[in-house]
């Protein structure tokens, strides 16, 4: 399947759960690459920061009464600019990044810290610059207004 064809395919928490298991796999077939000692009150903190903005994300679509699902965008009914999305235009991958980061942290290795950043070119040109793409062709000059005064991560 060519990478085209994969674009907005698969289910973000997929990528994500597949990326967490890499992590974990890096980190278990690579033991001595440490980064350093592993910090579980950081790694929590950094994966409740990630549930909020997530949690904040779906919850601003419910209120709105749109779609949260990114696979099947013809159903969005409304462009959601308030709340968390003042802040970020992906407050559900920057949820799910902090997630991966507070894994790293846990797991403290450096392979699966190095992991974060083929997971954000992936969610970045994957899924992000389709639904881009098609908050654009719905929402039009009212999308890249709000493009221009919102950032796509942080």
């Amino acid at each position: 399947m060519s990478p085209n064809k994969l674009k907005h395919r698969i289910p973000p928490p997929v990528v994500t759960s597949i990326s967490a298991l890499i992590m974990w796999a890096l980190a278990e077939i690579f033991p001595q690459a440490v980064a350093a000692k592993s910090s579980s009150t950081l790694a929590l903190i950094f994966s409740a920061v990630g549930l909020v903005f997530a949690g904040a994300g779906m919850a601003a679509f419910a209120q709105q009464k749109t779609t949260v699902n990114p696979l099947d965008l013809q159903k969005t009914t409304a462009l959601v600019t308030h709340g968390i999305y003042r802040v970020t235009r992906n407050p559900m991958y920057v949820g799910m990044l902090f997630l991966l980061f507070g894994w790293a942290l846990y797991l403290a290795n450096i392979l699966s810290m190095l992991w974060l950043a083929p997971w954000v070119v992936y969610m970045s040109h994957m899924q992000i610059a389709p639904e881009e793409q098609a908050m654009e062709a719905l929402f039009g000059d009212e999308y890249r207004a709000y493009c221009q005064q919102v950032r796509r991560w942080l």
